[in-house]
C-alpha cells in the first residue's frame, strides 16, 4: 500500500463554484486513496452537486464528504440517487443548501445503512 497518499483534502471557503467541483468530481471518479474532502462554503450549485453524484457512483475509497453551506439544492436528488450504489461513502453533511423535498430523498437513500451520518 502506498502510505505517502493523499488521504484528506479541505477545500472549504476557496470559491470554488460549479466549474471547479465539476473538474474535482471528474478526479474522484477514479481516485483510489482519497477518503475525506470538505467543499463546504465553495458556491456548489445544483450542476457541482450532480457532478459529485456521478462521482460517488464510482468512488470506491471516500468515506466522508462535507458540502454544507453551499447551494446545492436539488442536485442533492442525485446524491442521494448515488448513494444507493455507493457502499463505501459514511458521513455526508450536506446543511445549509437550500435542499427543499431532496432532504427526503436523502435521508431515504441512507435509512439502512448502518452506522451513516447525515446532517441535512
Amino acid at each position: 500500500a502506498n502510505t505517502r497518499a493523499l488521504r484528506e483534502v479541505t477545500l472549504k471557503d476557496n470559491k470554488l463554484g460549479d466549474r471547479g467541483v465539476v473538474a474535482l468530481a471528474e478526479a474522484l471518479k477514479t481516485n483510489a486513496t482519497l477518503e475525506s474532502i470538505d467543499l463546504s462554503g465553495n458556491g456548489v450549485g445544483p450542476v457541482g452537486g450532480t457532478a459529485l453524484a456521478e462521482a460517488l457512483e464510482l468512488n470506491s475509497t471516500l468515506t466522508s464528504l462535507n458540502c454544507r453551506g453551499n447551494d446545492i439544492g436539488q442536485g442533492a436528488a442525485a446524491i442521494a440517487e448515488a448513494l444507493k450504489v455507493n457502499t463505501v461513502l459514511k458521513k455526508l453533511n450536506i446543511g445549509r443548501n437550500g435542499l427543499g423535498d431532496a432532504a427526503d430523498l436523502l435521508k431515504e437513500a441512507v435509512k439502512d445503512k448502518a452506522g451513516f451520518r447525515l446532517e441535512v
